[in-house]
């Protein structure tokens, strides 16, 4: 096995979940390839291009293949997936890598006005199931279950 992921590997790992913790291949199609869905979550192979298109499906469901195969995902038919344990874990580790941070000093606003009254939830949250932390940005409502993994088991995050 030795070798890295590929770069759609990493699009499969970082993509959201939804309610069900289950990720649609329609949706890493769109935002790998970019290709647009039809209303009705279908692709325009005419559109695409036979090959192209053909291509893709290919390179999608080695893909699959392999993340399955090192035990990182599990196959729900031919159109959605799961991550698993290693795969969350992992997951977790791609998304924090890509949250690049940044100095708030450095960010010049010009006639900028300090807020006179700060959310609720703000602040860093930490999702003790995957790992990941995030920022509600000023929400007005809490998200019940983390955005990544679909667990609801956020707490308030601590640097320590």
């Amino acid at each position: 096995m030795g070798r890295g992921l590929s770069e759609l590997q990493k699009t499969m790992l970082t993509m959201p979940v939804d309610e069900h913790g289950q990720i649609y291949v329609k949706d890493v199609v769109t935002k790998y390839y970019g290709w647009k869905q039809s209303p009705n979550g279908h692709f325009n192979k005419k559109e695409i291009g036979s090959k192209q298109y053909i291509s893709a499906y290919i390179a999608i469901r080695k893909s699959l293949k392999r993340l399955s195969d090192r035990g990182l995902i599990w196959c729900i038919g031919r159109s959605k997936f799961e991550l698993i344990n290693e795969g969350r874990k992992l997951s977790a580790k791609l998304i924090s890598s890509m949250v690049k941070p940044f100095d708030l000093d450095q960010i010049a606003v010009p006639n900028a006005k300090k807020p006179s009254m700060c959310s609720l939830y703000d602040g860093i949250y930490e999702c003790a199931a995957c790992g990941v932390k995030f920022e509600p940005f000023g929400a007005k409502s809490f998200p019940l279950r983390c955005p990544f993994c679909g667990k609801a088991t956020l707490q308030r995050y601590h640097a320590r």
